[in-house]
């Protein structure tokens, strides 16, 4: 699993939890299938690349375990991201309109 910082932004309180749990994952440098974006503040500042179906399992999972939810529902992608994570009070602020997912 590779993944990079997309913005020079502060990180929420969380992302030490998401580096700790990066760094003890395996670093495949296969074709990227999966590719998962960390929101916060008004940005997209990190990014997820799975190289298969299981790491992006993993992944969400994990990130769910942190209390954050998939901006997306299932079908849909955004700039080439297949999932959108971000705290519920972000997505609260950044769709008002739109109930959180469960």
């Amino acid at each position: 699993m590779e993944n990079r910082y997309l913005k020079d932004c502060e990180r929420p309180a969380h992302d030490v939890r998401i580096t700790e749990w990066l760094a003890v994952q395996e670093n495949d440098s296969g074709i990227t299938s999966y590719k998962i974006a960390l929101f916060h503040d008004g940005y997209l500042y990190r990014s997820i690349n799975c190289t298969d179906l299981a790491e992006y399992v993993a992944a969400s999972e994990f990130l769910k375990s942190l209390t954050l939810v998939n901006c997306l529902d299932s079908t849909a992608t955004f700039r080439g991201f297949d999932a959108v994570f971000a705290t519920l009070q972000d997505y609260k602020k950044a769709f008002p309109a739109r109930q959180p997912p469960l």
